[in-house]
């Protein structure tokens, strides 16, 4: 073969291999992917009567969760059990917190590198998700079940970053409450 023939030859296979890396890396998910594991997580917010708090507890992910890409389980305190500042219980399943139905109880979505966790509304009863916050100061104050707002973050690597905005009834009474935080995790 002649010199010209093998020069159009290996531009063709330069051409297409360029051609299937920017197919692939098209295609590939933008940002950090999601680690399964425990991960350490602590929330930083106000409560809607305005006192600031931070608390930690633990962020367990695991794949893949029924009808979802992973199964999703924060526990900070216990809202229901023993209410204090920035408690949280927020599971993509009800069965995240050994009670409940197996079946999810948020929707999840991704917009980009962004995770998207939105529960369900009208929500499980409590029976079936153990879902809540606490979202008052006030002792001896009721938790609440989220029915509306969102729970977003993003991956980088070992470490998770995102915001808790979350909206729901008291249970016990129909009081209205709202749960905003920041939070960040740690895979351990």
């Amino acid at each position: 073969m002649s010199r010209r023939a093998w020069l159009v030859i290996g531009g063709a296979v330069v051409l297409v291999a360029a051609g299937l890396g920017a197919w692939t890396w098209s295609r590939a998910e933008p940002g950090g992917e999601l680690r399964t594991g425990t991960y350490t997580a602590t929330v930083r917010g106000t409560n809607v009567d305005g006192a600031p708090f931070e608390a930690r507890g633990e962020l367990v992910v695991s794949a893949p969760g029924q009808e979802l890409p992973y199964k999703w389980c924060l526990k900070v305190g216990l809202p229901a059990g023993d209410p204090k500042p920035g408690a949280i219980w927020f599971g993509s399943h009800g069965a995240c917190f050994g009670a409940g139905r197996v079946s999810p109880v948020i929707t999840w979505r991704r917009s980009g590198a962004e995770h998207v966790l939105v529960p369900l509304n009208p929500p499980p009863s409590v029976r079936e998700s153990l879902n809540s916050f606490y979202a008052t100061s006030v002792p001896m104050a009721e938790a609440n079940q989220p029915d509306g707002g969102a729970v977003r973050f993003r991956a980088d690597g070992d470490t998770l970053t995102g915001t808790i905005d979350l909206t729901g009834v008291a249970m016990g009474n129909a009081k209205r409450g709202a749960y905003t935080a920041t939070f960040t995790a740690y895979r351990s």
